[in-house]
């Protein structure tokens, strides 16, 4: 989609700037009673300007620039998504005169729809659909977008289709940011300073510039938080403590496979031994320059094979040490090892299934707790 120059003064806000009531099944008893919204039924054939809440989103506020009963107007193609399909339309929009490049548009919260940027308009439902599966599955936006791609698929093979994840994302921020959610982040029985916190990622994981400056972490010094001098960071929490031995059991599990490669004896050798130098090439009888370059590059490739059979060779001689150092911290879980990763596992060719090397780079890199729970699974 084509972007308008950049201009001085110019926000990323929507056009729609009017603020909106949670959905009825995200609202708590302590909310302010909302102005009922009529939800968005059917597309109508054109959107007319409305001369009372009509504006440009190049301002914030009130420095927005409004409707002019006195100016031209003009139609403008647009779109409108629903939860099962979308509608092309016609929007009547109004040249905006403080940044001459966007268009004064309605603002269409009394339809249920959100206007986004006079082109594209998503109805609150649809909206509000994508708020409940975040919050109740914790749905990222790839996901929940390859659903409503496919049901958009479904009701009209040959319709419009659903927007790309990145024009959504950036359409969902702008509609939650007029959400009136003030207040509600508060714990009706902890209060403030509750005793326990759970941290949840996953709503956390977006964009700096998609926080809201009201937003309080947990984390924020408030007028009851408790004060306590002298807290010295607990050390050495890993599940495996000794950092020789994650380093052992990283080599073990990461580089090529062990599982595909001759571990002979005889490439247990020195390196230097194989190699030939440049000495003994220019010095052989009747070599000509083509056949000189030809050794050389022959010297690289078998020292390159043979340092790599020799780091392969290290690799191996590390598992028996890892088996009896796990043994020490825990006898299951060092006999998982052995049995995916041991020596035996290794000269029969037994591949290891993907999630035993995804367990045991977690177990190397968590703490107690959660490594307490991976065995308790086991």
């Amino acid at each position: 989609m084509p972007q308008a120059r950049q201009v001085v003064g110019i926000t990323n806000e929507s056009v729609s700037y009017l603020p909106l009531p949670p959905p009825i099944w995200a609202r708590i008893p302590s909310d302010l009673p909302s102005p009922a919204i009529t939800p968005f039924s059917t597309p109508p054939p054109i959107i007319p300007l409305d001369s009372v809440s009509a504006s440009c989103s190049c301002r914030s506020g009130d420095d927005r620039e409004r409707y002019n009963p006195f100016a031209a107007t003009e139609q403008k193609a647009c779109i409108i998504y629903d939860l099962n399909e979308a509608w092309e339309s016609v929007i009547d929009l109004q040249r905006c005169t403080l940044c001459k490049v966007r268009f004064v548009g309605p603002d269409c919260r009394s339809v249920g729809l959100f206007n986004w940027n006079n082109r594209i308009l998503l109805s609150h439902q649809l909206l509000d659909e994508y708020s409940s599966a975040f919050t109740t599955s914790e749905t990222p936006f790839v996901a929940w977008v390859s659903v409503a791609s496919r049901r958009y698929q479904t009701k009209r093979p040959n319709g419009l289709g659903f927007l790309s994840e990145k024009i959504f994302r950036a359409a969902w921020f702008s509609y939650t940011r007029l959400l009136q959610l003030n207040g509600d982040m508060l714990c009706p029985r902890c209060g403030p300073t509750p005793k326990a916190i759970i941290f949840d990622g996953v709503s956390l994981a977006f964009n700096r510039k998609n926080v809201l400056n009201s937003l309080c972490p947990p984390t924020k010094i408030h007028s009851e938080s408790a004060i306590r001098e002298n807290v010295v960071r607990s050390k050495r929490l890993q599940c495996i403590q000794d950092a020789a031995l994650r380093k052992n059991i990283r080599k073990i599990l990461n580089g090529p496979s062990l599982y595909k490669s001759d571990l002979c004896a005889s490439q247990m050798g020195p390196v230097n031994n194989q190699h030939i130098s440049d000495d003994e090439i220019s010095h052989e009888s009747g070599s000509s320059e083509e056949e000189e370059v030809r050794l050389r590059n022959d010297s690289r490739r078998k020292t390159a094979t043979l340092l790599k059979q020799r780091a392969l060779v290290e690799r191996f001689k590390l598992i028996p040490d890892v088996v009896d150092q796990l043994k020490i911290i825990n006898p299951d879980l060092a006999a998982v090892f052995n049995k995916y990763f041991g020596i035996d596992s290794i000269m029969e060719r037994k591949e290891p299934p993907t999630v035993y090397i995804k367990l045991f780079i977690q177990v190397r890199n968590q703490y107690h707790f959660e490594y307490t729970i991976i065995i308790f699974i086991l």
